[in-house]
């Protein structure tokens, strides 16, 4: 899949902002960006996007709508999954990305998209002097696998805003 310039630079904006923050930071950021997408996503298949806002939906509204309106079940879980780790890190001070948070994001993803994930995890370890030695994803401490799991993640649901920006009736 060949990315345009402008998804290029997206998908470096939320690199950049994965390996600069915290880990506060990597899971607001990236779940703002991931939630921008979603936003997208219900405005390509809705007839009126000008009246979403009259709604005053939340996270797991937009969530739910979009799965209405046609996006893959499959977006659910782990979109729901983020949304409740962002909560954490928004509500509870002392909330920390541990192994356990970045396993239940890591679990609630469709087999194709762990595959993702896992080829991700390849390519950044083959291409990465100081990773080569890292065997096996789950090797990894928890914010990298965030990292690399937020990355796919956001990617999937891009993928899913294109596809129904080119087909508003998502067929």
């Amino acid at each position: 899949m060949e990315f345009s310039d402008a998804i290029q630079t997206e998908v470096a904006e939320l690199a950049a902002d994965l390996t600069r923050e915290d880990e506060m930071g990597m899971v607001v950021r990236s779940h703002i960006r991931v939630e921008s997408l979603l936003i997208q996503t219900v405005d390509c298949l809705v007839l009126r996007p000008a009246l979403l806002p009259k709604l005053n939906l939340d996270y797991d509204q937009y969530v739910t709508l979009a799965l209405a309106l046609g996006l893959k079940e499959k977006f659910g879980p782990p979109l729901r999954v983020l949304g409740k780790l962002r909560n954490d890190f928004a509500h509870k001070l002392d909330t920390t990305l541990t192994k356990q948070a970045v396993n239940n994001l890591y679990a609630a993803l469709a087999a194709d998209d762990k595959q993702e994930v896992q080829a991700c995890f390849e390519r950044i370890k083959g291409d990465n002097e100081e990773t080569k030695h890292i065997k096996r994803f789950s090797d990894l401490d928890p914010a990298d696998q965030f990292k690399i799991v937020a990355l796919t993640l956001w990617a999937v649901v891009r993928a899913a805003v294109m596809l129904h920006a080119e087909k508003p009736d998502g067929t």
